[in-house]
């Protein structure tokens, strides 16, 4: 150790990053640097880490529902992490801390037709911290008091329905001014698209009004003679009726019947 270091120099996190910027710095200034940059290490140590683990599982199937299930492991109970950061107040800096940026917990599932399934909460385990309502109270907490389970991103995925279902981790009453973290989820998804027949049932009201492009329910290129033909280069491309009927030539199909329209 340097003659004239503070005795607390040793205790400094050796992390290459630390001790660079140390060691670029002289004289006084070095001391003040690194009381400045223990404060930090400090004020790291105390926050609150994020869930470490989530998983998601489908514990029953039923013919129009099934029940999923989402578990988190937070690394410790939410009164000692909101004791940690001394919250007495949950604005957006503390709900930060609190959560780690997780927000929420997903699984994407299969669809018997693309049509939002209706979801519901029907169990779930949790622990709760009182928190006053912070001066950015209403962004955030209509955020934490809206509904707590969704279905999202409704689409196609190799023309089979998906959906994905998201459960908030937290939520908050301003009323009673209590936070709420989950640790466990049994959420219930309700189809309502009929019996599984993938793309080709996929319902007009959910393929959007208006577009007659998206009322087709079946392909016009599903049935009959497909040709493909490469495109190397740019340009205008022509197909005479002499090729023309040197592909047909086997098919079964008539140069006479083409429509070419």
């Amino acid at each position: 150790m340097r003659k004239g270091a503070p005795k607390w120099w040793g205790l400094l996190p050796a992390h290459g990053g630390f001790v660079r910027v140390l060691h670029s710095i002289s004289g006084k200034r070095r001391c003040a640097v690194a009381g400045a940059l223990w404060s930090l290490a400090l004020l790291v140590g105390v926050l609150p880490a994020a869930a470490q683990v989530i998983q998601s599982r489908v514990v029953e199937e039923q013919a129009d529902a099934r029940l999923i299930e989402f578990t988190i492991e937070w690394p410790d109970p939410l009164s000692a992490a909101v004791d940690s950061i001394k919250a007495v107040a949950l604005d957006t800096p503390v709900f930060g801390a609190l959560s780690g940026k997780l927000l929420y917990a997903s699984e994407t599932i299969g669809l018997p037709a693309l049509s939002l399934p209706l979801v519901s909460v029907v169990g779930s385990d949790f622990d709760e911290a009182p928190l006053s309502p912070g001066l950015d109270r209403g962004s955030l907490t209509d955020y934490l008091a809206s509904p707590i389970v969704a279905a999202r991103h409704l689409g196609l995925e190799r023309k089979e329905p998906r959906v994905t279902i998201a459960a908030r981790l937290f939520a908050y009453d301003a009323g009673s001014g209590v936070l709420r973290r989950y640790r466990r989820f049994l959420v219930r998804v309700q189809d309502t698209g009929g019996a599984r027949g993938g793309a080709d049932r996929i319902s007009l009201a959910a393929r959007g009004p208006g577009n007659p492009h998206l009322a087709v329910s079946r392909s016009v290129l599903a049935d009959g003679v497909v040709f493909k033909f490469a495109v190397t280069e740019e340009g205008v491309y022509r197909i005479d009726r002499a090729q023309l009927a040197t592909l047909l030539a086997g098919t079964g199909v008539a140069i006479g019947s083409v429509q070419p329209e």
